[in-house]
């Protein structure tokens, strides 16, 4: 999740934050909530506040307001996690533990080491998002290979692999709505998937017709809302040196 500074005076009124710029973009390392009456939020002056780094390199909560959200997208590592009645977070999953932020502004060596870690994972999640919107793709669907008449497009599934210019390859399987249905029945005949009572796919996109041109519309309008490594699976990314 990146977010752009529209303003750099504190919320509170006293002053202005020395460590942002205006429109300049930030990756939020985690959001953080809490109740508006704590002492914490009243200091700040918003009880919504985005924890990154700062201009100065300090790891520093700033308020939500003076921001404004670019890329929507969450990371994957990101857990819902409720320290006390006062305050909860969106916050990667090696740093959801009592006591991590002052661990890590003590120089604990274990939170130290956990924090650069997910950093890097999260600067990374956010290149990956930006590069895949520049870069040209082609899609191949597997039902285009099926013998004429074969494919329903109203009611069947297909895998579908998106390969971009750099040669990665990302793979998803798409099921219309009623293929669910029509699967679920086979499945309480035959026995699989205990005789119907569930249905498992990896990477599964479910749309209202399977025909080529509802894929292309759905894998450009994931891969221009930052969701599309969400969805697809990477089953190829080759290695640069």
């Amino acid at each position: 999740m990146k977010v752009k500074c529209v303003n750099r005076n504190k919320v509170n009124g006293q002053g202005i934050y020395s460590g942002i710029k205006v429109n300049y973009e930030y990756t939020v390392l985690s959001i953080e909530c809490y109740n508006y009456k704590s002492s914490f939020s009243k200091s700040i002056g918003d009880n919504i506040l985005y924890r990154l780094i700062d201009d100065d390199g300090v790891v520093i909560p700033y308020p939500s307001t003076i921001f404004e959200v670019v890329s929507e997208k969450m990371s994957p590592s990101w857990i819902f996690f409720k320290e006390n009645d006062e305050s909860y977070s969106l916050i990667p999953r090696e740093w959801a533990r009592k006591s991590f932020w002052d661990d890590y502004y003590n120089d604990v060596e274990d939170a130290v080491y956990d924090f650069n870690y997910v950093k890097e994972k999260l600067y990374y999640e956010e290149i990956e998002e930006s590069s895949l919107r520049n870069k040209k793709y082609s899609i191949w669907i597997e039902a285009d290979e099926w013998a004429v008449g074969e494919w329903d497009i109203n009611n069947d599934n297909t895998d579908v692999i998106v390969e971009f210019e750099d040669g990665s390859r990302w793979i998803a399987s798409f099921f219309t709505y009623s293929n669910i249905n029509k699967l679920v029945e086979k499945n309480r005949i035959t026995g699989e998937c205990l005789e119907g009572k569930y249905l498992w796919s990896s990477d599964m996109i479910l749309v209202d017709e399977v025909s080529r041109e509802r894929i292309e519309e759905v894998v450009d309008f994931l891969i221009n809302k930052g969701e599309f490594e969400g969805e697809f699976e990477c089953a190829f990314k080759r290695c640069e040196a």
